[in-house]
């Protein structure tokens, strides 16, 4: 089951089909540093079923980590911190994907976004 609409799932596909395996890491890349260590990155394919428009983010470390038992004390206590104060007052959800349907197991991030009514 995705929970993104028929065409946001083929152009999601088809992204991943196009992406090489060597291809530098997106998250990295992305430069919208909101916080001190973390960041929110627009989700370019996002969970549209379930989540209003505009509203679906990845929350990631800046630094490059691929587990939640790779950050450091100070992020993960910023990470605790945003997540209380700022993410719980604005979004509806926070999702952490298991490897089983992670498709970017390189950057650990979590899904944010606000449900839409009607899902």
């Amino acid at each position: 089951m995705s929970w993104r609409t028929p065409r946001t799932q083929d152009k999601y596909n088809d992204y991943l089909r196009t992406v090489a395996s060597d291809h530098p890491c997106f998250l990295c890349l992305q430069d919208d540093v909101v916080y001190d260590r973390w960041k929110l990155v627009p989700n370019s394919f996002p969970y549209d079923i379930i989540a209003k428009p505009g509203t679906h983010f990845m929350f990631c470390p800046k630094r490059h980590v691929a587990e939640e038992h790779d950050l450091n004390d100070a992020e993960i206590e910023e990470r605790n911190l945003i997540i209380r104060h700022d993410l719980s007052k604005t979004f509806s959800c926070i999702l952490l994907n298991f490897d089983a349907v992670r498709t970017h197991k390189s950057h650990l991030h979590y899904h944010v976004w606000v449900t839409r009514s009607d899902a």
